[in-house]
């Protein structure tokens, strides 16, 4: 499956470190982690410019982790996401 960035609710599940998913600003209500593999997978999302934006570990009840409000982002990279898919959710 490729990244998805159309809705409020962006599912992307192709990392590529260095490569932008999206190049303009953007407000973040939240991210989300899930369907991972592994209790210790992990997910890392910087802007465009590699800035670290949120970064993750699964859990060990394989429970969705979020993060909280994100606010204004410069762009989005996901730079890291060793299983599952990593669910950005726009305002």
């Amino acid at each position: 499956m490729a990244n998805v960035i159309t809705g409020r609710q962006w599912t992307l599940d192709t990392p590529a470190p260095g490569v932008v998913v999206y190049d303009h600003e953007v407000y973040v209500k939240f991210i989300e982690f899930a369907n991972y593999i592994n209790a210790g997978d992990v997910v890392v999302v910087q802007d465009r410019n590699t800035r670290v934006v949120w970064t993750a570990v699964g859990a060990t009840d394989f429970s969705e982790v979020r993060s909280g409000d994100i606010g204004w982002v410069d762009g989005v990279i996901l730079n890291a996401l060793t299983s599952g898919v990593c669910r950005v959710y726009i305002k």
